[in-house]
């Protein structure tokens, strides 16, 4: 018997958020409540210059966006989880390809995959996940999160996302008098941190 972990990760694009082994019962898959209660609190690792990321963006990810999956046991996956998604019981590489920064308005984002000139031409339509969180200010009692899925259809190279408070929920707006953190996910691309409206 191999070793086992687990992971939880988006549904809608297989990206890896976190990882964890268990001593009891290392191959079951617990709930994922049970693991992050209201939320998984993500940290961007990383200071990226070209989308004005500090490294110290941070995103609660609601519990209905999550599952758990016990993969194939693999260290890099503890390194860098957010390099990597959920394919078949292991963990996959993503590759080095980065979506734009997602233009943020009051009723879409719009998350791109490069020039309108170059179609992806892409053998499937790509999965797409998004959040963003208000920046909270010392007069604030809530945080304001908004939800946002879609596809990029593989002869198209963006997709505007309606926002929701919840996976499939009624619609919401986004005020745009503040500043937001945004996590975007491209199916099979790496994920992109970025303060919003820029």
């Amino acid at each position: 018997m191999s070793a086992k972990m687990q992971v939880l990760f988006v549904k809608q694009t297989g990206h890896v958020l976190a990882a964890f082994t268990r001593t009891s019962d290392p191959e079951g898959k617990p709930k994922v409540n049970d693991l992050v209660g209201s939320g998984l609190l993500v940290r961007n690792p990383k200071i990226l210059a070209t989308t004005g990321t500090t490294g110290g963006e941070e995103i609660t990810v609601d519990p209905d966006s999550l599952d758990v999956s016990v993969i194939d046991f693999n260290p890099d996956v503890f390194r860098s989880p957010s390099g990597f998604a959920v394919s078949g019981g292991t963990a996959e590489l993503l590759g080095p390809v980065t979506p734009e920064v997602p233009v943020l308005a009051e009723d879409k984002l719009t998350v791109s995959l490069g020039p309108a000139s170059a179609p992806v031409n892409a053998p499937d339509d790509l999965k797409v996940w998004a959040m963003i969180e208000k920046i909270l200010t010392p007069t604030d009692t809530e945080p304001l999160r908004r939800i946002m899925e879609g596809k990029i259809k593989k002869t198209e190279t963006h997709t505007d996302l309606s926002p929701t408070i919840k996976p499939g929920g009624a619609g919401a707006t986004i005020p745009l008098t503040s500043k937001y953190y945004a996590l975007t996910l491209v199916e099979g691309r790496q994920p992109v941190f970025a303060v919003l409206p820029p």
